[in-house]
Formats: structure tokens, sequence, C-alpha cells
């Protein structure tokens, strides 16, 4: 459907082939990020190599097509939401714990 590349990196938006369930026709929609990383060295005494992928897949929605009409029921992912948030809870309490570090030290600096 959609995709783009930069570098390592690649992002797609792909459709499954459609499923028939009863009498409806369903194709799911998903959200592919990708970065692969491929690197050899040829030497007189040896050959290197590393390589490296990850691949994050992502349901995005579902397509219902039944007697003509098509509708549209996004997916929305509970778990990665709630790990999203606890990671900006993380991060905001650090910056706190940093900023209140710092703070201190610049106040017993001063008191010196």
């Amino acid at each position: 459907m959609w995709k783009t590349e930069l570098g390592p990196f690649r992002y797609r938006v792909v459709r499954s082939e459609p499923v028939q369930a009863g009498t409806s026709r369903l194709t799911m929609i998903a959200r592919v990020i990708s970065y692969t990383r491929r690197r050899a060295t040829i030497g007189q005494p040896s050959i290197q190599m590393q390589g490296a992928q990850f691949v994050d897949v992502v349901p995005v929605a579902v397509v219902s097509a039944q007697r003509g009409w098509r509708r549209l029921m996004p997916v929305i992912d509970l778990t990665r939401l709630i790990v999203g948030a606890l990671a900006g809870v993380c991060l905001a309490s650090y910056i706190a714990s940093r900023a209140a570090g710092r703070s201190l030290d610049a106040r017993a600096s001063l008191e010196e």
C-alpha cells in the first residue's frame, strides 16, 4: 500500500489477503517498521560478517466488506498504549530527579 525507506529503516503499511467469515470478507491492515543492517569485511587472513535485524508489526485496522458496503474498524492496542505511558512516566521521573539533584547541588555550592 504505502512504503518509505531511510537507509536501513523501512516503514510500510500492508494489507493481508481477504478472509471469508460468514457473509463478510475481512482484510487486515498493519504497519510494519523494520531495520536491517548487514556488513562484511573480506581481508587476507579472514572474512568477517555482521548483521542485525528488527521488525515491528502493529495491527492498525480491519476492513469488513459485506453486501456492497465497507466498514473500517480501527484496532486499538491497549498494551502498547500502557507500555508507552509507563515509559513516559519513567522518563519524566528521571528528568525530575536529575533536575532536583542539580538544584540541590547548586544550593549547596551557594551556601559554602
